[in-house]
């Protein structure tokens, strides 16, 4: 019979996360850049309320990219004509 020590796990899996951020910030530390990725399943209406606020965040930053564009243009033409 096998038994799990689901503390236990929590501990190690702790530790490993503790020993993985001291890592990385002595990486960051010495200049170096890291890449850190994770995974996890999610529920279709947790995606849904994700997808909605990245719609979003996304058509503020395109429409900031736009404002800028067009200020630097119309900067750009007033040089033009001094």
């Amino acid at each position: 019979m096998m038994s799990f020590n689901t503390s236990s796990i929590f501990l190690s899996r702790k530790s490993m996360i503790e020993s993985i951020n001291k890592e990385l910030m002595r990486f960051s530390a010495v200049g170096l850049r890291t890449l850190v990725l994770a995974k996890r399943v999610i529920e279709p209406s947790e995606y849904e309320a994700w997808d909605k606020e990245y719609a979003v965040i996304k058509e503020n930053f395109i429409q900031s990219l736009k404002l800028l564009f067009s200020k630097r243009a119309l900067r750009s033409i007033i040089e033009r004509r001094k």
